[in-house]
């Protein structure tokens, strides 16, 4: 939260500024969206921070600046909702589960099996991160034995977020990541059906004129969230 003050401190001091906590896989269609906004508002600075749902749901609860939160869960947008930190939550798109392979397949993955194999080191959010979540409930639908268990024993540590996920598994420290499609790029995969992520977009109470604005505008962009490989709802 530290961190997350200092940066929007920072920030030009004569600007009005819009602050929007969104989780870290939107990273990408946010900065495309980004652009544009800051072409046509050019008086408002937009900051945005990303981090994990959960994470970020805790920094709105210590009093962060922000007036829009985006979750990548139904979750954590609830548990939002329920504390007052949000109002009138909306479906923002969608996002499938994979594994993705690291550069080389260094640890053989053929499929889901082999992420249970003895010295497979497996990259994975923690389970009460969004996509750590998705990904053990995508696991037990895929197997009914114990290759959750399995698995859980090859990840290496608990990440906080999507996008710690993805840079172990493209750095080559994990053989392979459970992450959302939209991340893995450029990487191989196998496909992990029967769970999809949601994402959800809310304002804050009073928030202003500029976050509204904001809102319609990203609710609107449904053709750069596809191209980034996320569905739309």
């Amino acid at each position: 939260m530290l961190a997350t003050l200092s940066l929007i401190a920072c920030s030009t001091p004569d600007a009005e500024r819009l602050v929007v906590f969104a989780a870290s896989s939107l990273a990408n269609p946010l900065a495309e969206l980004a652009v544009r906004w800051e072409a046509q508002n050019p008086r408002i600075e937009l900051v945005q921070v990303f981090d994990g749902s959960n994470r970020l749901r805790t920094q709105l609860e210590h009093g962060a600046p922000a007036e829009v939160f985006i979750s990548a869960d139904a979750l954590q947008m609830e548990m939002a909702l329920e504390a007052g930190l949000v109002v009138d939550p909306v479906p923002l798109a969608g996002n499938l589960l994979v594994v993705a392979i690291a550069p080389g397949n260094p640890g053989g993955i053929e499929g889901l099996a082999d992420l249970g194999r003895p010295g497979v080191k497996v990259a994975m959010a923690g389970p009460d991160v969004p996509v750590g979540r998705y990904a053990r409930q995508a696991l037990a639908l895929a197997s009914s034995d114990d290759l959750p268990a399995r698995v859980e024993a090859n990840i290496l540590s608990q990440e906080t977020s999507a996008g710690q996920v993805l840079a172990r598994v493209r750095l080559g420290a994990a053989d392979a990541g459970l992450v959302y499609a939209s991340d893995a790029a450029g990487l191989d995969t196998l496909a992990l059906h029967g769970v999809q992520a949601l994402y959800t977009l809310a304002l804050v109470p009073g928030a202003s004129p500029a976050a509204a604005a904001w809102r319609e505008s990203t609710l609107g962009a449904h053709e750069i969230f596809a191209s980034h490989g996320f569905e739309v709802p």
